[in-house]
């Protein structure tokens, strides 16, 4: 997000841009101010939701922004201001996020179990631009997961591989299809994983080779179709406009190792699911004319499928913490 440039249609610059008319000026104090003092302003509208305010709502707010002091403005937006807090919006410097960061960066330095995550930000004396973009927001989507996945050889490895996502999945996955396994073993697992290696093998040390086979697990529910054959392939690409009837994909048919299936949910779609490392994943999802899933969509599949065992990484977190 370059917030400095008037740039229609994003969040925080059309929500500045709507208030000015309430405190003139508020526009041009911003986009002039200093990085330290837009995160802030940023901060400050991550909760409100400006647009359904009332008249009177906005110029309060308005107000707030054009002349409230620093510390002032984020103590009346959380509730508080936790000591380092604003100092850690400095130094995420131009790299503005989605308001979804600003809460999350909140309540965990406001975590009593995030000592060592807030120690690891404070220690910084500043951002590089690349450290900015991934760490900090990686480490509030780590804090999502419970306090415990707040350990820093999962920081190191956030800040190196900008993995906070492929952690949240395997998380996920892991929490519908093994319940019995602790959050504390699935750290464990990924601190001291080789992640020069794929990350599945976090996974198969946890379910591989346990579950039963896909077609078994979906052939009582009437929703999904297993495509066993060329000329259902054939069918299933005519239906969905792709090019599923190819020579390829009944190459993959007959390798044993892909399964196929048409979905027949909200947003019908084609499954393709590969076996590797001992348990299934969800290799490819389309819908009509390869169109994607929706996130809503992709969350029901996933929803289905991970409970049976089938690792579904394409239907990953719908929202991220990424600067946009």
């Amino acid at each position: 997000m370059s917030f400095p440039k008037p740039e229609p249609g994003h969040w925080a610059y059309e929500a500045v841009l709507d208030l000015d008319r309430l405190a003139p000026g508020l526009l041009g104090e911003v986009l002039r101010g200093t990085h330290t003092r837009r995160q802030v302003v940023c901060a400050a509208l991550s909760l409100r939701d400006w647009i359904n305010l009332s008249q009177h709502g906005k110029l309060a707010l308005a107000q707030k922004l054009r002349f409230a002091k620093t510390q002032v403005l984020i103590a009346d937006t959380f509730g508080s201001n936790p000591e380092g807090f604003i100092a850690c919006l400095a130094k995420m410097g131009p790299c503005y996020q989605p308001p979804d960061f600003y809460a999350g960066l909140y309540l965990l330095y406001v975590n009593p179990l995030a000592s060592e995550a807030i120690a690891y930000l404070n220690r910084r004396r500043a951002f590089a631009v690349e450290f900015a973009c991934i760490v900090p927001p990686g480490i509030v989507r780590l804090a999502t997961l419970g306090s415990v996945f707040l350990k820093r050889d999962l920081f190191d490895l956030v800040g190196f591989l900008c993995c906070a996502s492929e952690v949240e999945c395997i998380v996920r996955f892991l929490r519908r299809a093994t319940p019995k396994v602790a959050d504390d073993e699935i750290v464990d697992a990924l601190i001291n994983t080789d992640w020069a290696k794929p990350l599945d093998l976090v996974v198969k040390c946890f379910i591989g080779g346990r579950r039963v086979s896909p077609v078994d697990a979906l052939s009582a529910d009437s929703a999904f179709e297993c495509l066993s054959t060329g000329e259902l392939l054939q069918r299933a690409g005519n239906m969905f406009s792709n090019c599923l009837g190819g020579r390829v994909y009944e190459k993959m048919l007959l390798r044993k190792r892909d399964l196929f299936f048409i979905w027949r949910g909200d947003e019908p779609a084609v499954l393709r699911l590969t076996r590797a490392f001992g348990f299934w994943r969800l290799q490819e999802v389309k819908g009509p004319k390869n169109r994607p899933l929706s996130p809503a969509a992709a969350h029901k599949l996933a929803t289905i499928l991970e409970p049976l065992g089938i690792f579904c990484p394409l239907c990953g977190p719908s929202s991220g913490s990424g600067g946009s």
